[in-house]
């Protein structure tokens, strides 16, 4: 089973926004989380982490709810090299 795209985003954010774009137009579904509508479940991903770097994707295996978090400028530079990983999860 394919796992659960969530971004974490913050508004005004430029690479959130073309990552988001990106995912769209490759009819890839994700769920959009912006951090300070989204606060605690955001400090969660930053203590898991321990970057505070966005846009921040978590895929979420619908059976455990666990799965990897890739964070942008440690995980990926590139919205190519994000969908790269995001992909292989699908």
């Amino acid at each position: 089973m394919a796992y659960s795209v969530n971004v974490f985003t913050l508004t005004g954010c430029s690479h959130c926004k073309t990552l988001k774009e990106e995912l769209t137009k490759q009819g890839i579904q994700y769920e959009e989380f912006e951090v300070n509508q989204y606060k605690k479940l955001y400090d969660k991903v930053l203590e898991l982490t321990k970057q505070d770097a966005l846009p921040t994707v978590y895929l979420q295996d619908p059976e455990t709810n666990a799965g990897p978090i890739f964070v942008a400028g440690r995980d990926f530079h590139t919205k190519e090299e994000a969908l790269e990983k995001i992909k292989k999860y699908l």
